[in-house]
């Protein structure tokens, strides 16, 4: 779809969502933060892992969503932390 829209317009797109990284440094940028200060949680490896492995960010992986832990072992490099859910990584 995009292409075609790419095609039809001339222009190429700025892709801002994930996993390109654009998105994360437009949140850093306004933070006022490195990448090396942020830890993204996401429940998707391909989505919310790989933008942020790619903008350089810890990751943390809750297992509450699609990716499976089978799939977390199989990713490289894999996330920083694993947790079963978001209430069991902030130890509640």
């Amino acid at each position: 779809m995009l292409a075609a829209i790419s095609s039809a317009s001339g222009v190429e797109p700025i892709v801002i969502g994930k996993p390109a990284p654009l998105l994360f440094e437009m949140a850093a940028k306004r933070m006022g933060l490195n990448p090396e200060q942020i830890l993204v949680v996401g429940d998707r490896l391909e989505t919310d892992i790989a933008g942020a492995q790619e903008f350089g960010a810890r990751t943390a992986l809750v297992l509450s969503g699609v990716s499976t832990l089978l799939d977390a072992q199989a990713w490289s490099p894999g996330p920083d932390l694993i947790a079963p859910s978001l209430s069991a990584m902030l130890g509640m």
